[in-house]
Order: C-alpha cells, then sequence, then structure tokens
C-alpha cells in the first residue's frame, strides 16, 4: 500500500504553521505513559506534552507513582482535569492484606486504590491521604474533582458510592483546604441500577456524573446536607438494560460553551446518524440538531479525506464550538461540523497503550489550558512542551507502529 492510499488526505495537506486557538485547550490522552523514575529531577512527578487539537496530548508519570503493570482492566488513569491546571490521577499500588468490603458494589478489592493531586505547571503530584477506617474510593469513574469556591486554590475531591441492599448512597470528600475526610449519606434514586457510572463533570459549583445509559445525577457537595437530583437522558434515550461496554462510543457528556451537551450515535443500518441535546436549567434537555452520516459521507470534505464511509466512534464534543464534534476511526481522531455536514481537521492518535476495545469517549478529555499553560510559555525542564504537527514521513512512522502495537493488544499483549 502507497503513503498516499495510507495517509488522509486532512494530515497530507496540514500547513507547517499552525496557530493555537484564542482559548488554548488539548486533547489530553487519560492514560498516562510510565517512565523510569531516574527520569525525573528531583521534585518533579509529572510531564506534559501539549499539541495542539487534535494531536493528542500525553501525560508521563514515573514508576513509583504507578508502580502496577498495566492490563486491560487496571491502568493509570487521568479522572479529571480542572481548568486551573490540577488533575486528579488514579493509580493502584499492589496488592491489598485488607479483607474485602463487599457492602459496596464493583470494589477492586484486591489492589489498593491511590489518587494524586497533580499541579501541571509545577509537574508535581501529592497523594491524598489515606482515609480512615471504612472509608475507601471504590471506583475512579464515580470520583470528580471541584474547585472550592470558598478557599481560593483548594478542591474537593469526592466519590459517590452507592450502599448496597439501600435506598441510599454515601458522598465521601476529601477536602485540600482542612486536610480531612468526611462522608455524608442521602436517598438515591430507587430504580438505578448500582454500578460505575461514566466519569464525573464538575459544573457550576456542582458535581455531576454520568450514566450513559440512563442520566446524570448531581449534587453540591459544598451544603452541608446535600440533595441528590437525578436528570434523565433525553425522551427514549433511556437503555438501561442495553448497556455494553461500548456504550463510550456512542455516547458522551461533556461541556461545551459552558453548557452540559449529550451526543448520541445512532448505528442502525441504513439510518446512522449523529445527534445532540442541550441541557438547560439543568432541568430538560433541548434537541439542537441531528444529522445522518449518510450526509456527512457524502460532503466533499469527507470525500476529500479519504476517511472510510463507516460509523466513527465518538470523542468528545468542542469545548467552546458545540457545533463540532470529534469522533475516532481507527488510529485516526478527526472533527466534524454537524451543522454543514463538514470535516474540519484530524490526525493520528499518538497516544501509548490503545485500549483493547477501541478508542472511545472514556479515553480522552478535552481540557481548556490555564494561563500558566497556554502555549506562549517557553517549555522547561520537567514541565509542559508544546508540538504544532507532524510531517507526512512521521505521520507514516506513526501509523506502522501503531498498527504493530494495535496486532500485539488483539493478540491480548501489553506492553
Amino acid at each position: 500500500m502507497s503513503e498516499h492510499e495510507i495517509v488522509p488526505a486532512f494530515v497530507r495537506s496540514r500547513a507547517p504553521e499552525i496557530r493555537w486557538p484564542p482559548q488554548p485547550w488539548v486533547v489530553l490522552y487519560r492514560v498516562p505513559r510510565r517512565a523510569n523514575t531516574e527520569n525525573f529531577p528531583p521534585g518533579k512527578d509529572i510531564t506534559l506534552l501539549l499539541a495542539k487539537p487534535p494531536l493528542s496530548s500525553i501525560a508521563t508519570v514515573p514508576w513509583r507513582i504507578a508502580p502496577d503493570d498495566i492490563s486491560p482492566t487496571n491502568y493509570p488513569y487521568i479522572v479529571a482535569a480542572d481548568a486551573s491546571g490540577f488533575l486528579l490521577l488514579y493509580a493502584t499500588q499492589g496488592r491489598s492484606k485488607e479483607p474485602a468490603d463487599t457492602t459496596l458494589c464493583d470494589a477492586r478489592m484486591d489492589l489498593v486504590p491511590a489518587y494524586f493531586l497533580c499541579h501541571a505547571h509545577r509537574s508535581s503530584a501529592s497523594l491524598l491521604p489515606k482515609p480512615p477506617s471504612g472509608m475507601v474510593f471504590f471506583h475512579f469513574h464515580n470520583v470528580g474533582l471541584i474547585a472550592n469556591p470558598r478557599a481560593d486554590g483548594h478542591f474537593l475531591v469526592a466519590e459517590l458510592q452507592h450502599l448496597m441492599g439501600t435506598h441510599h448512597a454515601s458522598l465521601l470528600c476529601y477536602s485540600t483546604s482542612t486536610d480531612s475526610w468526611f462522608a455524608r449519606e442521602f436517598a438515591y434514586h430507587p430504580n438505578h441500577p448500582k454500578r460505575p457510572y461514566d466519569g464525573v463533570i464538575s459544573h457550576k459549583r456542582k458535581l455531576w456524573w454520568v450514566d450513559l445509559a440512563y442520566g446524570l445525577f448531581t449534587c453540591d457537595p459544598f451544603t452541608e446536607q446535600p440533595e441528590l437530583l437525578y436528570i434523565s437522558l433525553p425522551l427514549g434515550c433511556v437503555q438501561p438494560s442495553a448497556r455494553s461496554q461500548d456504550i463510550a462510543k456512542r455516547r458522551c457528556v461533556n461541556l461545551s460553551h459552558g453548557k452540559l451537551r449529550y451526543v448520541q450515535i445512532d448505528d442502525c443500518p441504513g439510518k446512522e446518524k449523529v445527534t445532540m441535546w442541550t441541557l438547560h436549567n439543568a432541568v430538560h434537555w433541548r434537541l439542537e440538531y441531528e444529522a445522518s452520516f449518510t450526509e456527512i459521507w457524502a460532503d466533499a470534505s469527507y470525500k476529500a479525506s479519504r476517511l472510510q464511509c463507516k460509523v466513527p466512534a465518538l470523542a468528545f464534543v468542542h469545548p467552546s464550538n458545540p457545533k463540532v464534534v470529534y469522533f475516532f476511526q481507527d488510529y485516526l481522531i478527526f472533527c466534524a461540523n454537524i451543522s454543514s455536514r463538514m470535516v474540519m481537521d484530524g490526525e493520528f492518535i499518538s497516544m501509548t497503550c490503545p485500549p483493547i476495545g477501541g478508542y472511545s469517549s472514556s479515553s480522552v478529555l478535552a481540557w481548556e489550558l490555564p494561563a500558566s499553560l497556554q502555549p506562549n510559555d517557553k517549555p522547561f525542564l520537567g514541565g509542559p512542551s508544546y508540538t504544532e504537527g507532524v510531517d507526512h514521513r512521521s505521520a507514516k512512522r506513526t501509523i506502522d507502529a501503531l498498527e504493530r502495537r494495535l496486532s500485539a493488544h488483539a493478540s491480548g499483549l501489553w506492553h
């Protein structure tokens, strides 16, 4: 196969001069790379390679922070990225010697969970202290990070935990301002399945737990008696019995232009389409648009891109332009303006350890950068550095390496 047959047109025609958007943001891959501890200068615990979208940005952490072998069911994971420049990182720390607590669902009892609050600009990572006896974070997809509105520079880390056999839930929290743990219990939606969520979003002083098959749960964790509210997905979208591992390829919820957006792909043969709704007043969903993939595939920009005419996986909505949605197709990430049906940009995915099931909306974060990390800063040792794109030969090498890696993954091998 020749290079022209392999490399999509939007990569071959990329101009060498690439400008960052007015509000810089990055496509942050949630699974960081790991490197020898000796490669990190004293006091440096995390490095970032930041790239202009749609190139992926990569974090690297030392083995001392993420010591366990990576497998399809266990890997370090960036749980949240705050606009102030803090990241919440999850990484297991070996086998647990304590007996399992079976009162909570889906607990990873055989591994010791650890969470690190990372200051991206300073390249530091602080381990959250061990909670008191009887308290523990049980699943990283249930854990959220939110800035404390009453204490500048401080955060609350919180997990919504289902109490098995009851109609109650517990909100387990750690506050950096008081360096203390606490828990609050409240009534829980009786019909919601007791299972892990698909992520947590911080928005308007509240945490929002996302269940892509069911809806959103939200509360203000800073009140003494928080009330847990439930917002169902749009009419006809609730499908709790149809939940599968691939649901994050067909659905996503994220912030765009300051509002929560829900995007869904319907892949019924001959009727493939993508639809977006916006949450208004934290109460109801309003339909924004829908477009058939037949229309998108028929556009001249799609034909010129040389992308395949097959339904892609969802990645996320552009953080400031809700008309633009990002998708994965094999080892490519690309974006399209759904209103105009036009493909706008695309690139090869430069991520290590691709997930066995393929890329999805749980693989990446659209992270708006704080001023301290914006690309007019000069790169510094142990801190962020920036890349503006790849040339044709580099793209070809990327494809070859990714194809070898994906082939190895298909055989069940992890590196």
